[in-house]
């Protein structure tokens, strides 16, 4: 991954100017001001921290991708549980067949899920009682697809980027991790 090409494409996309600087910065313009980035990742800006904010952001979500690329050499998405859930498909729980298609990304409130569903998505197979959901007022919940069987799985709608990235894998494979 590097920073300097994130910059370099990311004013591309934008229509925004860029420079490279002999230490091997890039500066990418603005009229509010522009942002500096280093090999390093690091951004720096005076006048424009929203372009800094941003630019960091799209520094580590390029990093992650990385990451995830050295993990899964697929690039598959990895969806990971802490448990066996009720929920799962059998090929799912016992392990044979630890993928599903994702079919959509539904962004909800708290208040639009019954408390039926909420029990049903969240109830331990492999230990008692459910899993407790974070504080959130606002979910994302997942529709996944295994072996034909329709299930879903709620997550948390914090951070912003985590519902861009889930949309961004719909209509393809993603691993299932417990």
């Amino acid at each position: 991954m590097n920073p300097l090409q994130v910059a370099e494409d990311y004013a591309s996309e934008e229509g925004f100017d860029f420079a490279r600087y002999e230490d091997g910065s890039v500066e990418v313009f603005h009229p509010a001001g522009g942002v500096r980035v280093h090999a390093d990742g690091t951004v720096y800006s005076l006048f424009n921290p929203r372009m800094k904010e941003v630019l960091e952001r799209k520094i580590a979500t390029a990093r992650l991708d990385e990451a995830q690329l050295i993990l899964d050499p697929s690039g598959r998405c990895t969806i990971k549980f802490s448990s066996i859930y009720e929920k799962m498909p059998g090929s799912v729980m016992a392990g044979e067949l630890p993928e599903a298609k994702l079919l959509a990304v539904l962004k909800v409130k708290r208040g639009q899920l019954s408390p039926e569903f909420l029990e049903w998505d969240t109830k331990f197979a492999d230990k008692p009682g459910n899993f407790p959901l974070p504080a959130g007022q606002e979910f994302l919940v997942l529709l996944l697809l295994t072996d034909g069987q329709l299930w879903t799985t709620i997550r948390a709608a914090w951070p912003a980027e985590k519902e861009e990235y889930y949309r961004s894998h719909v209509g393809e494979l993603v691993n299932i991790e417990v």
